[in-house]
């Protein structure tokens, strides 16, 4: 049998109203019913003059009762309830037939459009749509909610969210009278005072609730607030009113806010063991897992002790269990025998300086963040997750910066760190290990730089000193660079300065053309006055080269390393020879290319990236065999030392890889070439390489479904390979396989649900949307609707989807 809907309604002289509504429903319900409660207008005539069943109801000061009524008459296998002064968005209402398809969910969130006049409005969600179930039912006489109920007998698993508009006018003063409202539901309060202690608490208490559940914890608190402020704290809801009062300064990120109610509500509530499971959410939001597990134990033990507290069973979705299970392996603060200070540099790092604080909260006794000026949030964020906040005056100088840090902080040592960087989690064990039994001065770590927020496997990486000893006759001399391995090396030798197996994030930000001119000009005029200070230094002029590569200015910048290089004498850094080639590279001078890095490997043989980029030159200049020897020889050496050289990622796997199948394909073996490609791609960080010429070679077989059935057969089939491929695919116009890659890549994001590969689905559906419109225009050059959405294609996908 069809599956149905009936709506339900409750009115009373709603004439001006309820027509619009039934109508708008009319095409997706099959019964309606309308509990009339004393209407004396034409309410009940234009309901049923529209098919309404219309049932009388003596109103007993109860928006439930009326409510719970109407839902006894429905015969409808789901249940759609409105206001008469609401409406169903047409263009969106066809979703609540498919909604009632589902075996997933046993109600629905709908969007509530509350048009308020003067173009202003306000939109939240509620639960409108529900299974004819009699354990559904209303509770409250006043903002009658189904949500409970829905919650206790089915889980909030149960209810899904659906693309469906309610328009509401009942806010809207020009249609309707707002104080007439307020009238009625202030006289329902004071009628229903006597039910429990300070009942307009609970109101507020309750409207709080309903803005929680959708999310809009701003809302929720301003209401949870005025709700505490008449609330006795012996009332019975007065503990879960601090309960969802701390949840929402959490969701909002006020976790110093949240610690700090939570220890004054933990002394009038000791046994109230939630409020323990919310202490430690907040210790967890900011890396303090030790603290964490502390208050969690403590919450454990009390959790049935008093049985008048609400228990929710979990804290934002996971049990207490869950939680230790998650934080068990950073369990570090028992096992630390140093203090430890860390020092941030950070300048509108929003984005990042959350996931910056949390990545030292375990093992810092006290974090220090230093700007010189700020002009988003992040300084806000900071203080909220336990940070020390320190304002200084910018003097053209970051050493300045730290040597402040340097004499501020406390513990045997510091942590030097930047805003938009991490420490690796899983290294933390060995970072405290290395240092509790450290007898150097300072440490060398891995610092690897991220190029692209969506491909981990695409980096740079260094060995930087960032940890070292809170020892009074250190500091740091350039303006610009981080130069403390010089006054270490200086005052304690060669030997205090070694290498900790520790990797530290940076993610490198894409800033917009002019922002990265503007940090150009900084950096390369701090570098300048240093070179005036201290002379012809070669490490200065090797930095400035790095700042003019960085910037695409390439013969500046290897004016700068031959500058270097002449002033370094005898012993060459490694460092030099690899911007100088890289240089030379970019410059398309592969000769001098090649001749510098014969030089430079016989130097240093063990250095992979050399070799790689020699074997690209040979590539470019036709020596093909020379190429190949070069990378073979990098798979075989595999990574250079992290420790003694700079290095980029992939060029001892996926990197090679490519390149070999770039000469076999140029030497006419396709199975060879579709051979390394498969190897690149099944590498970290390679398919986004790898997969597009691979999917260029399969389509030169027109074979049909060649390029799905050789990625299912080779387990390259995830979500962004397929995207990829389809992108493939719609550049060498093979519009069939590229639609059966993206729905091939829809069906395994659906199965995963694995959101993050919303962007890639985009991309690809949206090169192949660009595709056929262009060729449409191709083919019909006068069709002025096709003309006028070309550029809308063209700009939308160089600025949002690049390949």
């Amino acid at each position: 049998m069809p599956i149905n809907i009936s709506l339900c309604m409750i009115a009373k002289n709603e004439s001006d109203f309820i027509g619009n509504c039934i109508k708008s429903a009319l095409p997706y319900v099959k019964q309606i019913i309308v509990v009339d409660t004393g209407s004396t207008d034409q309410t009940p005539e234009i309901a049923q003059s529209l098919g309404a069943e219309v049932y009388p109801f003596s109103w007993i000061n109860d928006f439930s009762a009326a409510r719970n009524y109407s839902l006894e008459k429905a015969t409808g296998d789901w249940i759609l309830f409105l206001d008469c002064d609401e409406e169903i968005d047409p263009n969106l209402g066809h979703h609540l037939m498919e909604a009632i398809q589902s075996e997933n969910y046993d109600a629905y969130y709908l969007d509530i459009r509350n048009l308020l006049g003067e173009d202003q409005e306000i939109t939240f969600q509620s639960v409108r749509l529900f299974r004819n179930l009699p354990q559904f039912r209303f509770k409250g006489k006043i903002h009658e909610q189904i949500s409970d109920s829905i919650f206790q007998h089915a889980g909030p698993a149960r209810i899904g969210r659906l693309n469906v508009t309610l328009l509401h006018h009942g806010y809207n003063p020009k249609k309707v009278n707002i104080p007439s409202k307020i009238v009625r539901n202030v006289r329902l309060l004071e009628e229903s005072r006597g039910d429990r202690v300070c009942r307009d608490g609970f109101y507020l208490y309750n409207v709080g609730i309903e803005y929680t559940r959708q999310g809009q914890y701003q809302k929720a608190l301003e209401n949870f607030i005025e709700a505490l402020k008449v609330t006795n704290p012996s009332s019975g809801y007065a503990p879960p009113l601090v309960y969802k009062l701390v949840v929402c300064l959490i969701e909002l990120g006020r976790y110093r806010d949240a610690l700090e109610q939570l220890a004054y509500f933990q002394s009038i509530y000791p046994d109230y063991g939630e409020l323990f499971f919310l202490q430690a959410a907040s210790h967890i939001r900011c890396g303090r897992y030790s603290l964490a597990a502390h208050s969690i134990e403590k919450a454990t033990k009390m959790r049935h002790r008093n049985p008048k507290y609400p228990v929710e069973g979990k804290v934002f979705g996971q049990s207490p269990e869950q939680l230790l299970s998650q934080i068990r392996p950073f369990l570090l603060r028992g096992a630390k025998q140093f203090q430890l200070s860390v020092c941030i540099l950070a300048k509108d790092e929003e984005k990042n300086i959350a996931r910056c604080l949390r990545s030292v909260g375990e093992i810092a006794n006290k974090i220090m963040l230093i700007v010189t000026e700020c002009s988003d949030n992040t300084l806000n964020i900071a203080y909220q997750m336990g940070a020390n906040l320190y304002r200084l005056n910018w003097s053209d100088s970051f050493a300045k910066l730290r040597n402040f840090a340097l004499q501020n902080a406390g513990g045997d040592w510091i942590l030097f760190l930047n805003g938009d960087e991490e420490m690796n989690l899983a290294d933390l064990p060995v970072l405290l290990e290395g240092l509790n039994t450290s007898t150097s001065v300072g440490h060398r770590v891995l610092l690897r730089t991220f190029f692209d927020p969506n491909n981990r496997g695409n980096y740079q990486e260094q060995a930087v000193c960032r940890v070292i000893r809170n020892k009074h006759d250190l500091h740091y001399h350039s303006r610009f660079m981080e130069d403390v391995d010089r006054s270490i090396t200086e005052k304690h030798g060669e030997i205090a300065l070694t290498c900790l197996p520790v990797t530290v994030f940076h993610y490198s930000q894409n800033v917009k053309s002019q922002s990265r001119q503007a940090v150009f000009r900084r950096n390369v005029y701090l570098l300048a006055r240093d070179m005036k200070e201290y002379g012809r230094n070669p490490v200065l002029h090797r930095e400035m080269g790095f700042q003019f590569y960085k910037a695409g200015k390439y013969k500046a910048a290897l004016a700068h390393f031959q500058v270097a290089h002449g002033l370094f004498g005898t012993i060459i850094p490694a460092n030099l020879y690899y911007g100088m080639i890289k240089c030379l590279f970019k410059l398309e001078k592969y000769n001098e290319t090649v001749t510098v890095a014969n030089t430079a490997i016989d130097l240093y043989p063990d250095y992979t990236d050399l070799i790689y980029l020699q074997g690209f030159s040979y590539l470019r200049t036709g020596s093909l065999q020379a190429a190949r020897e070069c990378f073979e020889r990098c798979l075989q050496l595999g990574d250079a030392p992290w420790e003694k050289y700079h290095r980029g990622s992939g060029v001892a796997s996926y990197l090679p890889h490519c390149r070999l199948a770039e000469i076999h394909l140029l030497q006419g073996d396709t199975d060879k070439s579709l051979e390394h490609y498969r190897s690149a791609a099944q590498t970290v960080g390679g398919a986004d390489l790898a997969i597009p010429p691979l999917t260029d070679i399969l389509l030169s077989q027109s074979q049909p479904g060649r390029v799905l059935e050789y990625l299912n057969e080779n387990n390259l089939d995830n979500c962004r390979n397929l995207c990829t491929a389809a992108i493939a695919a719609s550049k060498n116009k093979c519009l069939l396989e590229s639609l059966e890659l993206w729905q091939a890549a829809v069906e395994k994001f659906i199965a995963a649900k694995d959101f993050e590969q919303y962007q890639a689905i985009a991309a690809a559906m949206f090169h192949a949307l660009t595709d056929i419109y262009m060729e449409a225009i191709e083919h019909n050059p006068n069709a002025e609707q096709l003309q006028k959405i070309r550029e809308f294609f063209k700009k939308t996908r160089q600025n949002y989807f690049p390949i």
